[in-house]
């Protein structure tokens, strides 16, 4: 009964033809899922992040435009379905993320760290499956253990990664877990070499889950 919330803050890359430039475009996001699928999502942008000096003075030649708006939406049942396993077992929980990755493109390994965390937001998982995916996350190839951080909330967390260039851009993505109940605390995109002026280390995207829990009623 209920609906999951989660309330996040995060940011993705947004492109610009001309001129050319790249920023990263924050927003607060909550949203509300029940059971049946339904619920809300809200969104509220934020100020631009800005890659560089040279993205900052194409963006000003550009006419400074708003290249993201708010979301206040509702969705009917079945728009959101939830789809937890049945089982928290480490090794059925593998045969399910690797099920769905063969189904994608993207290299396996990388696929199947991405449905980890895919498995892991805004779902308000229960301890058992957040462990459970934990150690499944710890046995995908090509892992790494980047140890102890903190989440850009400040939060103390364990990090794990995964490097890929799959898409053209070599980059790694960071999974950071709350280290007593391995709940998702954050998500961290970092370029790996040099993307166009942007250097090498330059955070292009993230996502800090700061609220999950379950609420009786739509605000």
């Amino acid at each position: 009964e209920g609906y999951r919330y989660t309330k996040s803050e995060g940011a993705q890359t947004i492109s610009w033809d001309n001129p050319p430039f790249t920023i990263l475009a924050p927003r607060t996001r909550e949203i509300w899922i029940a059971a049946d699928g339904s619920g809300r999502i809200r969104e509220q942008p934020g100020e631009p992040i800005f890659l560089s000096e040279a993205d900052r003075q194409a963006w000003r030649e550009a006419g400074e435009p708003q290249l993201s708006e708010p979301v206040d939406q509702d969705f009917e049942p079945g728009g959101y379905p939830i789809t937890d396993p049945p089982s928290a077992d480490p090794i059925f929980l593998r045969g399910v993320v690797l099920a769905r990755a063969i189904q994608a493109d993207a290299p396996l390994n990388a696929e199947m760290f991405v449905i980890v965390g895919d498995m892991l937001r805004e779902t308000a998982a229960d301890p058992e499956l957040r462990a459970g995916l934990y150690r499944v996350a710890a046995t995908i190839d090509g892992i790494e253990l980047l140890g102890e951080t903190r989440d850009r909330a400040g939060r103390p967390g364990v990090a794990v990664g995964m490097t890929a260039d799959y898409s053209g851009l070599k980059e790694r993505n960071e999974l950071i877990f709350d280290p007593g109940s391995s709940a998702l605390l954050g998500e961290v995109r970092v370029v790996v070499e040099q993307w166009g002026n942007i250097p090498a280390g330059t955070v292009v995207g993230y996502n800090t889950y700061l609220e999950s829990k379950v609420v009786p009623e739509l605000p």
